[in-house]
């Protein structure tokens, strides 16, 4: 082996530990990070209140907006605005307990919650999330 080429080889397997290492960095441990989530609830102080409260979570896992209602919450779901609805916690009648939109009540993910219909909506047939 030429010495030319044993340094070719060092160096792919160095670029290849470069890459492994910054993968598993980068995904040691993830952790959601402002999510953007819309909550609604049938008083706005309590609406205010809710997501006053989500966005005061350890970590700032989300970031949550109040919305004047669940049409809108519905259509910031839809074009990707918003990846969750939050609906104070139940109170909006037809809405389903807690969260919209990202799960179902056992917490099954990808699925409509049980009594709230289905906020979610299916992606764009070329959706660039996949």
């Amino acid at each position: 082996m030429t010495p030319r080429a044993f340094l070719l080889v060092c160096g792919i397997g160095l670029l290849q530990l470069a890459f492994i290492a910054s993968y598993i960095g980068a995904f040691h441990r993830p952790t959601p990070h402002q999510i953007p989530l819309s909550v609604t609830a049938p008083a706005a102080a309590a609406a205010g209140r809710a997501a006053a409260q989500l966005r005061a979570l350890p970590g700032d896992p989300v970031n949550a907006t109040t919305v004047p209602d669940r049409a809108t919450g519905l259509s910031r779901l839809r074009d990707r605005s918003s990846y969750g609805r939050d609906t104070g916690g139940g109170h909006e009648p037809g809405s389903g307990p807690g969260v919209n939109g990202v799960g179902d009540a056992a917490g099954e993910p990808g699925r409509p919650d049980a009594a709230g219909g289905g906020d979610l909506s299916p992606s764009p047939s070329p959706s660039p999330q996949g």
